[in-house]
């Protein structure tokens, strides 16, 4: 991602590139003597925080960073469209050949459910296999929270931010239950 943004800045007018300061860090230990007007939560950042602990840590974090008013923008995949992502993950656990590579892979996928029946959590796993009979398993696991919307915003009000709007996609509508994305901007209270 920091290459992505290296090259993204690199094509920056020069007075916008000049202000652009980017760096390398875990959000919830990420440190800087410069404060931030907005934070950004993208590509389902919380969903890779996956113990009780490190949301809340991340949220707790970013204020200190914020600026007095800053912005904190969370934007995450909703219950209902990582559902249907589930549901074809298990259409994959069959062995897809890619032809013009001559390899075989099988993605196969675990997921938690709570008490009350909500997926909570999915673990993904990728085995590879060339024609030529060697085998190569990818082992490392990608673990991922699942975020409710009510989730999110008391996770924002726990960690002193206000919640300011909430959308259902990138077209500003608000958000509805059953909406592709979870879009909420936040602002931090003192």
């Amino acid at each position: 991602m920091l290459n992505v943004s290296r090259a993204r800045v690199a094509n920056l007018a020069p007075t916008v590139a000049e202000r652009v300061q980017l760096a390398e860090s875990g959000v919830a230990g990420f440190d800087s003597e410069a404060h931030f007007g907005l934070a950004i939560f993208s590509g389902n950042t919380l969903s890779c925080l996956v113990t009780d602990t490190e949301p809340r840590k991340a949220l707790v974090n970013v204020h200190g960073l914020l600026r007095r008013s800053g912005k904190l923008l969370i934007v995450q995949m909703s219950p209902q469209h990582w559902t249907q992502q589930v549901q074809e993950g298990r259409q994959m656990e069959d062995w897809t050949v890619v032809p013009e590579t001559g390899v075989l892979f099988r993605l196969t996928a675990t997921h938690r459910f709570d008490r009350g029946a909500r997926l909570i959590a999915s673990e993904f796993r990728m085995e590879i296999r060339c024609l030529d009979g060697s085998r190569e398993t990818r082992s490392a696991a990608q673990v991922e929270r699942v975020m409710y919307h009510d989730d999110i915003i008391e996770l924002m009000e726990s960690c002193r931010y206000r919640v300011i709007n909430e959308y259902g996609e990138y077209d500003r509508k608000p958000y509805r239950e059953g909406d592709r994305l979870i879009i909420v901007l936040g602002e931090k209270i003192l």
